[in-house]
This record gives C-alpha cells, sequence and structure tokens, in this order.
C-alpha cells in the first residue's frame, strides 16, 4: 500500500513517540531529586551527568509533546549520558549502583527503534559489565551480568511483538478492508501536509476524485458480490498505478481520491485522462465495461481543505452531470475555465 509510514525495524513511529514521551517525563520527575542530592553530598561528576540525563530528557518531554520524535537525540545525547552515569554510580555506589542498569536497558527498548535500542543495549552490555567486575565480587558480578543480558533479551523480544501488534492495529484504522487503500480517517492528515509542503516549498499538488459510473446498476443487477469484486480490482489497479508518493483513498461506496504529489494540473489532467482509458478497457465485468468520471483540483495558493476538495467534487459532479466516462478539470475559483474530455 502507497505512502504508509514505516521505519526500518517495523516499530510505529507513533507508538515510540508516545512511550518516548512517557519514560522521558518520568525521568526527569524521578532524577531530578537524586540529582540534587548528589551535589549535595559532594559528588559533583555524578551531579553533572544525572542533571544531564535530566535536561535531555525534558527536551525530548518537549519534542514528543509537538509530535516531533527524535530517536538520534537519545541514542547520541541521553544513551551516552546514562551509561557515563552508571560507570559512575557503580564507582561510588557499588551494589546499588548496579541496579539502574535493569530501567536503562528497559527505556532504550521503549524510546528507540529496533536497531538503534539493540545498538544502546549492546554498548550497555559491553561497558557496564566490565565495571562491575571491577566494582563488586566475582559472583555477584557474573550474577549481575547474567541478569542484565537476560533482561535486555527478553525486553527486546517483548517490544518486538507488542510493536507489531500496534503497526497491524494502526494498519487496520487507516485501510480500507476491502480494497486495501487509504480509508478517509487519513484523509485530512494527509492532505494538512500536502498543503503545508505546497506553500513552504511551492510544490504543486493536485487532487482527483473518482467515480465508478452506474456502480448503483452494477449492485443491483449483478449483486453485491460483483459489485465487491469490481471495488477490489479497481484497489489493485490503483494501488500498481500510481507512484509511491501518491496516495489512494476509498472514501466511501465506489468513490476514491487519489493525491497526485509534486503534480500540476496539466499533468494530472493527463494523469486521469490515462486512467479513464485504461479502466475502460480492464475485464473488470465480462458484460459490460466499468467507467469511471473523474474530478480534477490543482491546490491553489488560497486552498485550504474544504475548498479544495469541494473544488474536486464539483468537478467530478461536472463530469457527471456532462454523460460521465469523463474527466473535468478547473480552478478552484469558481469563475475558471472548465476543461472536459471524453
Amino acid at each position: 500500500m502507497k505512502n504508509m509510514e514505516t521505519n526500518g525495524a517495523n516499530t510505529s513511529p507513533i507508538f515510540l513517540m508516545k512511550t518516548a514521551l512517557i519514560i522521558s517525563a518520568v525521568a526527569v520527575i524521578l532524577l531530578t531529586p537524586f540529582s540534587i542530592i548528589h551535589f549535595i553530598e559532594g559528588r559533583v561528576l555524578l551531579g553533572l551527568s544525572s542533571f544531564a540525563i535530566v535536561i535531555i530528557s525534558a527536551l525530548n518531554t518537549w519534542n514528543c509533546i509537538y509530535k516531533h520524535y527524535q530517536p538520534l537525540l537519545i541514542l547520541y545525547g541521553l544513551v551516552p549520558c546514562i551509561i557515563m552515569s552508571l560507570i559512575l554510580i557503580f564507582r561510588e555506589l557499588g551494589i546499588e549502583g548496579m541496579l539502574w542498569s535493569y530501567p536503562a536497558a528497559l527505556s532504550f527498548y521503549f524510546m528507540l527503534p529496533g536497531r538503534y535500542a539493540w545498538i544502546a543495549n549492546t554498548l550497555l552490555l559491553a561497558i557496564v559489565v566490565p565495571q562491575a567486575w571491577i566494582s563488586v565480587d566475582t559472583v555477584l558480578a557474573t550474577r549481575f551480568a547474567a541478569t542484565l543480558l537476560m533482561t535486555s533479551i527478553f525486553a527486546g523480544i517483548f517490544i518486538t511483538f507488542i510493536s507489531k501488534q500496534q503497526s497491524k492495529l494502526e494498519t487496520i484504522a487507516v485501510t480500507d478492508s476491502l480494497t486495501g487503500l487509504f480509508n478517509r480517517s487519513l484523509l485530512q492528515n494527509t492532505l494538512d501536509r500536502a498543503i503545508e509542503q505546497s506553500r513552504r516549498k511551492g510544490t504543486p499538488m493536485t487532487l482527483l476524485m473518482l467515480d465508478i459510473d452506474h456502480f448503483k446498476t452494477i449492485n443491483d443487477t449483478l449483486g453485491h458480490f460483483i459489485g465487491d469484486n469490481v471495488l477490489r480490482d479497481l484497489g489493485d489497479y490503483f494501488q500498481q498505478r500510481v507512484r509511491g508518493a501518491d496516495t489512494v483513498f476509498r472514501i466511501g461506496g465506489e468513490e476514491f481520491i487519489i493525491l497526485l504529489n509534486d503534480t500540476n494540473g496539466t499533468t494530472a489532467h493527463r494523469v486521469a485522462e490515462n486512467m479513464r482509458k485504461e479502466i475502460a478497457l480492464l475485464p473488470l465485468l465480462s458484460e459490460q465495461a466499468v467507467t469511471i468520471s473523474v474530478g480534477i483540483a490543482e491546490l491553489q495558493p488560497e486552498d485550504d481543505i474544504n475548498n479544495w476538495l469541494k473544488c474536486a467534487d464539483k468537478n467530478l459532479y461536472k463530469a457527471k452531470s456532462a454523460g460521465r466516462n469523463q474527466v473535468a478539470a478547473c480552478s478552484s475559483d469558481d469563475g475558471g475555465e472548465l476543461r472536459q474530455s471524453s
């Protein structure tokens, strides 16, 4: 499916942002008193390192609140500070200091994408375990190394499982089960981003609003099962036909919207006309050809989402009123010139 948001580890960015927000906020609340105590008791280096963790956690909390999840800040900022603090606390507090290694290992998995989390935990084990051998007796250090390794492995397995489940749920929530296309729940966010990109970079954006001609007649005469097959086959066609940068939605019944990224109205008209001709030739029904009507709306500088969609819908209505199996396009200004093709 086009434009589904994923990362290399199959871990949902939304899930990671939420868990990173919670863990960072908790770290700020719980570690601030410890940082102050370290300064009061004269452990200046330990106080500075723990205070650095608090500052970076506070920054990460702020970023996550405003939807700016930054895993590199965690990997290159928070992880080294945590490991440095663990080394210092081992030397200062011995056995007591070792206990902080377990929440550190867990937090890496819940704040970082899979590959980054494994890197962070590998560094944690490689650096902290030798420090344990220096700080405590061999038997206790061996037990610590074994339990920390088990905690790290179990946490990695657990977070992989729940992140995959989260990704599946998010996919189900935004996907039309019949066609495999996006449903309308993702439409507003996608168009918001398109409008923002167009205004920031001057990138042309165009909507195609498509409707299957006489689809009610297909359902009434041939049955809903056949109608569903037509919708499913069209969904397959759209997924294979559009570019990776474009996004296709089924917004209800027999109606679809395609966002053509970095595409002006003239090019979009050519794309729509090619689609119209191709779909008419597809063997969707043995008894008759299936045709579509298309309304085109190129994003204008003054457009918001509602105006943009209304323009596409108005042009779709004109294409259908002109006899269907047509493409109609004009500007979002009602006085704009209408272009039709058949």
